[in-house]
């Protein structure tokens, strides 16, 4: 059978188009293993895999420049040795500008003088894909870090991962704290709207730092970065004579701040958890988590949690007295929860160098300096706070909290322990105002020493109004008469929740009845109407501590009313406990039980996890959709065993 001439033309030009496009693409690169016998290395060949030749490299300057993408380093269980002459700004392996999937696998990099100024084992700049797999690193020198990110321009780093390793920072002097001089690890230099993620650390183990141990950082223009450190171990004893002595100026020329994660400027999902941090005890111990900067958002908070951090700091240059602080937040943080974390202080004068005499385990201030907005919408809950004093010298803060007016920071089911002040607020930099401490435990710690449960305001300096104490529980000595107002114009409130149930004749909740709860002054300090199930809910206060004020004021006993079409019914309570819960009867009026008389009960519960979980039959609508907002799903269930078990409302009065 022959072809048509146009079938013919058609076949013959798809083979000259083949021709054209062979001739015109490069040839295909192949990946070849290469073995570097010696050092200096550029590594310019694009997927390219490097061992080295024996076990042991050393060059006297530079170690392997990275040029080329898609290497792979196979490092194994060999040593770079780079520097070991001496001399500044050498490098073990710098990622090159635009190199991007690198791989750098085992091994160790060695700075193999105790001599020069920053110098670095591994130097990142504008690289992107850089993956380094349980690679242990040590610096010496001056002003070095076993890995450094330095300012660049778009689209900066990202998608650098950091996964185990042993890092040892040994440098015998630094110029500026404030620029993380004497950090170990510096990540930073980002742009955002690049990569998946910009740093991601995890599994390394960074001990014995001298100072600074590891900076996660965005950058300022909007920014921020987003960051992943997790699953690490750092310990550091801050060497407090390390810093340049040519230098006047103690704010950033001194020892001060050691923290060892130190998060400023990170974005919304960054997250830093699992971490344990603790000091050193031959030198001057260290700090642990700061956070500046870090902005999330309401539904993507950043997010602090399962931490534990166990530190004590001596004194430096900017603190004679020597003062660690454990956590601390502050210039501008945003949108920030930490949550289920172990931070202890501690502190005791005389002990040793690596202990001071003060310690604050959570600080945060709200001052708005250097140009920053105050700290707002801070969620801190469930965490343990224990501030430690090791005797009598000592004076610990379990938590020193500012604020302002509407800014919104919760404090919730939190732990805080302490030998001497378990809670100041407004105690260190512009007052506190508004502050609320619910479902907190407070504790005294035994032995202790001039214990205070909660300050209020500081001498006469800064003001902490309208703040509260809301259904808290005081263990081991501490009370509400351990409160003390220590600045003129400062005063507190202590409220507690109060539930209200109205019921029938026939022992029925009562719907849309009128409660109004009056205080020992006559005044209202509540008034409402109870829900579907007969109930309403809300916090009262039933004292108020003033410091300008003759007395306090104690608002028991309070007088419950409960009202319906004339039917009357009050019940004088005094509130001396949290979540206080009183049943009040209209005898003259018959309940009626909520969600037109369907009543749940457990074997709801069990109908509905057969059917959505293990296809069971559906159960009838009205006892399906408890929430009737047409679907059955598993917020239904949530629903009936918050009802059911916990004593929350009926779901159809949500």
């Amino acid at each position: 059978m022959f072809k048509s001439s146009t079938q013919r033309m058609s076949f013959s030009h798809v083979i000259i188009a083949l021709i054209v496009l062979l001739i015109t693409i490069p040839a295909i690169t192949h990946a070849e293993k290469h073995t570097i016998y010696s050092l200096p290395y550029t590594a310019d060949k694009d997927f390219d895999t490097l061992i080295l030749a024996g076990t042991k490299l050393t060059s006297s300057g530079n170690g392997i420049h990275i040029t080329g993408n898609n290497i792979v380093l196979q490092l194994g269980n060999d040593t770079l040795v780079f520097g070991a002459n001496g001399g500044d700004t050498n490098y073990g392996i710098y990622c090159d500008a635009w190199s991007h999937h690198i791989k750098i696998e085992g091994g160790t990099i060695l700075h193999g003088s105790s001599q020069g100024n920053r110098n670095n084992c591994l130097l990142i700049s504008r690289a992107n894909d850089i993956y380094i797999d349980g690679t242990n690193m040590t610096i010496n020198g001056i002003n070095g870090h076993c890995i450094a990110t330095p300012s660049v321009s778009p689209p900066g780093n990202y998608n650098i991962e950091i996964n185990g390793g042993h890092y040892r920072s040994n440098v015998t002097g630094y110029t500026s704290r404030c620029n993380y001089d004497g950090a170990a690890i510096c990540l930073g230099s980002t742009f955002k709207g690049y990569g998946d993620f910009h740093f991601k650390v995890h599994g390394l183990r960074l001990l014995d730092a001298p100072s600074q141990g590891m900076i996660v950082s965005g950058r300022t223009g909007d920014n921020d970065a987003l960051v992943f450190v997790y699953a690490c171990t750092l310990q550091a004893d801050a060497r407090n004579g390390l810093y340049d002595p040519d230098y006047g100026d103690e704010t950033c020329h001194s020892a001060a701040n050691p923290y060892q994660i130190i998060a400023t400027y990170l974005e919304a999902g960054s997250q830093i958890h699992d971490n344990v941090i603790t000091s050193g005890t031959q030198y001057g111990g260290c700090r642990g988590i700061l956070l500046e900067t870090c902005t999330g958002n309401i539904s993507t908070p950043v997010s602090v949690y399962n931490n534990y951090v166990d530190v004590h700091e001596g004194v430096n240059l900017e603190d004679p007295e020597g003062t660690v602080q454990v956590i601390r937040v502050r210039f501008g943080n945003a949108h920030v929860k930490i949550y289920d974390n172990i931070f202890i202080g501690s502190a005791g004068q005389g002990i040793g160098s690596s202990y001071g005499r003060n310690a604050i385990v959570y600080r945060i201030t709200a001052t708005n300096e250097e140009g920053h907005n105050p700290d707002h919408h801070i969620a801190f809950e469930r965490n343990i706070v224990k501030a430690i004093g090791l005797n009598s010298n000592s004076k610990v803060i379990a938590a020193s909290i500012e604020s302002f007016p509407g800014l919104r920071n919760v404090y919730s089911d939190n732990r805080f322990e302490s030998s001497s002040e378990i809670i100041n607020l407004g105690g260190s930099n512009y007052g506190a105002s508004g502050i609320c401490l619910k479902n907190d435990t407070l504790v005294r710690l035994s032995p202790s020493y001039n214990p205070v449960t909660v300050n209020v305001g500081w001498r006469n300096y800064f003001t902490a109004s309208n703040d509260t104490l809301w259904d808290c529980v005081y263990l081991g000595g501490a009370s509400e008469n351990g409160i003390t107002i220590e600045e003129y114009n400062s005063d507190i409130y202590l409220f507690s929740s109060l539930k209200v149930k109205l019921l029938g004749n026939n022992e029925l909740p009562v719907q849309s009845s009128d409660v109004t709860v009056y205080n020992n002054y006559g005044n209202v300090a509540y008034s409402g109407s109870t829900d579907c199930s007969g109930e309403i809910e809300t916090g009262v206060a039933y004292k108020f501590i003033s410091g300008h004020s003759a007395d306090s004021l104690n608002y028991n006993n309070f007088n419950v009313t409960g009202s319906k079409d004339g039917d009357f019914t009050n019940r004088s309570i005094s509130i001396s406990q949290p979540n206080t819960s009183i049943d009040l009867v209209l005898s003259g009026t018959t309940g009626e039980i909520a969600g037109d008389g369907i009543e749940f009960t457990v074997v709801d519960i069990v109908n509905l996890i057969n059917y959505i979980f293990y296809s069971q039959p559906q159960p009838q609508w009205e006892r399906s959709d408890v929430d009737t907002d047409g679907e059955i799903n598993v917020r239904d269930i949530t629903l009936l065993v918050n009802y059911v078990f916990k004593g929350g409302a009926h779901p159809s009065c949500l």
